[in-house]
């Protein structure tokens, strides 16, 4: 480093800067790493790279008058007072690495012979065009071709596909499918290069054993439906984490809805597990590489939530709003249509009886302490042996306390809270959490 640009790498995290560009990442110590840095020449598309272990943890672009020089240039220097660190390779190119390249020296450098076959055999999933091919995939690994002319761009924008599936771990839960009706699933997600996809095989399921089955079990322990959502987390870099992480939430939590006590195989979360889509263009003639996905169940499917009758569900669109976030229990209007909406029932045109919903909205916003009005109140109320006069943080918090339990199931709420917590999920606690109402003698 020198006048504040150039690369750091130390036991924790590695990080590059230029005049007007940083990136960086962080790595567990007392771990054998490979940090690759990548800057692509300014006719290219200016990304700066960043790897791990061949995999990309980081990409910025960085600004065509950007300058990378030093005034004072330095050469590299090894060695700290602060910690011990083993340096056992280290590359310097004048050009800028494709991820292929990046990928082959993480292979080319392990020091076990073994270890690099196997690296070498996992990676080997490209043609020499650099396409990944159906042939190359791990042998464990499940896979789709999805089979059309043309995929939906957006939200509503429905088509119809055939193709198949095939699960190499579990061949008994491979199928091919047709009349299947496919759309692009998610919001703003919708407008990523790769979609999530919401699939109502309306054409059923053809079994590898020949039976054609009208709805579609996972696992043993799945309630089958006709209905599932591919998910492609484009955006973000938890891959497979998020629905593993809901099938431990599932397993974990101590309170079971009414429906759960009922059948066990109902959940509080989807079911799912990552697999690999291709799409097969029948008016091109040609198979590509559609991406990662994870094959899950869709919040629509009622039976896997055990959700029926009177019960309600509903999703919640945003993070921002006062309704969103409990601040407000406006629902007059068509607003609330931004902040809310209906998962169950699941009618067209869309449920809005919102007053359950608004009602414990009601009872939120009156236990918001940054609300509080330092007014008297209409009689005085006694909570704990306290006795309040005034609508200050001190009363509604205690109003909390005291009757929390009469609007939420404090099991379900606090393991949420806490779990949360723990895999800092608190984004979860707003946008895409769904308070629903499930006929208990609590509200939500």
């Amino acid at each position: 480093m020198s006048g504040n640009r150039g690369f750091s790498v130390t036991a924790q995290k590695a990080y590059l800067k230029s005049e007007q560009s940083e990136i960086g990442t962080q790595y567990k110590e007392d771990e054998h790493v490979r940090i690759a840095f990548v800057c692509e020449k300014r006719t290219e598309h200016r990304m700066l790279l960043i790897y791990i272990n061949g995999i990309v943890s980081g990409a910025v672009q960085y600004p065509a008058d950007d300058d990378f020089s030093q005034q004072t240039p330095v050469n590299i220097s090894i060695g700290s007072n602060d910690c011990t660190i083993d340096i056992y390779n280290i590359r310097i190119y004048d050009n800028d690495l494709t991820r292929f390249q990046v990928v082959n020296n993480w292979i080319a450098d392990t020091q076990d012979g073994g270890l690099m076959l196997n690296r070498y055999v996992r990676n080997n999933v490209f043609d020499e065009y650099g396409n990944i091919v159906i042939s190359n995939l791990p042998s464990e690994l499940p896979y789709m071709i999805i089979s059309c002319p043309e995929l939906p761009q957006s939200k509503g924008d429905k088509k119809t596909c055939s193709g198949s599936f095939v699960n190499p771990m579990s061949p008994s839960k491979s199928f091919t499918f047709e009349d299947c009706q496919i759309d692009v699933q998610g919001t703003s997600s919708q407008y990523y290069p790769r979609k999530n996809y919401k699939m109502k095989f309306n054409g059923g399921f053809r079994m590898q054993n020949g039976t054609q089955e009208s709805k579609y079990a996972m696992s043993a322990n799945s309630i089958p439906v006709k209905t599932f959502c591919m998910k492609a987390d484009f955006a973000s870099s938890e891959g497979a984490n998020n629905v593993e992480l809901v099938n431990l939430y599932n397993a974990a939590c101590p309170y079971k809805t009414p429906a759960q006590v009922e059948n066990s195989k109902v959940r509080q979360g989807i079911e799912g597990f990552p697999m690999i889509i291709f799409w097969n263009n029948t008016s091109a003639g040609e198979t590509t590489f559609l991406g990662k996905y994870n094959f899950n169940n869709d919040k629509s499917t009622e039976d896997v939530f055990g959700l029926s009758g009177d019960d309600e569900s509903w999703e919640t669109l945003n993070n921002a709003p006062g309704r969103a976030l409990w601040q407000s229990a406006d629902f007059s209007g068509t607003a609330w249509q931004s902040d809310f909406e209906a998962r169950y029932p699941d009618t067209d045109p869309p449920y809005v009886d919102t007053e359950q919903l608004a009602s414990f909205a009601e009872w939120a916003v009156s236990t918001d302490t940054t609300q509080a009005t330092n007014a008297n109140l209409p009689a005085s109320v006694t909570y704990d042996g306290v006795t309040y006069t005034k609508d200050t943080a001190e009363y509604r918090l205690a109003k909390f306390r005291a009757e929390a339990g009469e609007y939420m199931e404090l099991q379900s709420t606090l393991f949420y809270y806490l779990f949360t917590e723990l895999f800092l999920m608190v984004d979860s606690r707003a946008k895409n959490a769904f308070p629903s109402f499930m006929g208990t003698e609590v509200t939500i």
